[in-house]
């Protein structure tokens, strides 16, 4: 007699590899991103002549990185030398609420302040002239954005989530 075979249903992980190493990579690869784009984002914001740092100009540091940030020198070593996050490793919780209380109290005299000020405040943003290579890029890739087809699967999920948050900024814009 013969025996039917075993049928699979597909979420079997016998043959699934996972590389650790690969995943902190690319967690760290993340963080650098997110990095490079508040530097890239107060550089753009500097030579435009503004003392603030918008949302506009992170987006448009963001979309120069996801076309410039695999030519970067030594990318593999400096994403490396990221420290390892552990969101397990939390400090003290009693601090943590004490550090809590004197935010409050300093928030609730600093309120009447914030209130005039976030009249000023609302995303002040004016581009950069393209006095150098650098704002001459950024302007460029933001400007040819909605044409660029990324070449490789880190662009398109960089482009993704990139337009994710132009939408995210432009619903907080409008409130």
């Amino acid at each position: 007699m013969q025996q039917i075979p075993h049928m699979k249903t597909g979420f079997s992980n016998n043959n699934y590899s996972h590389d650790e190493n690969f995943t902190l990579f690319l967690q760290k690869l993340i963080i650098f991103f997110g990095q490079q784009s508040i530097e890239y984002g107060t550089y753009y914001s500097n030579k435009a002549g503004r003392d603030n740092l918008s949302s506009n100009d992170i987006i448009y540091a963001m979309k120069y990185l996801a076309h410039e940030i695999l030519s970067f020198d030594n990318l593999q070593q400096r994403v490396s030398q990221i420290n390892d996050f552990d969101p397990s490793d939390n400090d003290d919780e009693s601090d943590n609420e004490s550090d809590n209380e004197s935010d409050n109290e300093s928030d609730d005299e600093s309120d009447d302040e914030s209130d005039d000020e976030s009249d000023k405040s609302k995303e002040y943003f004016t581009r950069a002239p393209n006095t150098d290579s650098i704002c001459h890029q950024i302007n460029n890739y933001n400007d040819s954005w909605e044409a660029w087809n990324p070449t490789n699967e880190l662009e398109i999920i960089l482009k993704l989530y990139i337009n994710k948050s132009i939408n995210q900024c432009s619903v907080y814009n409008m409130e």
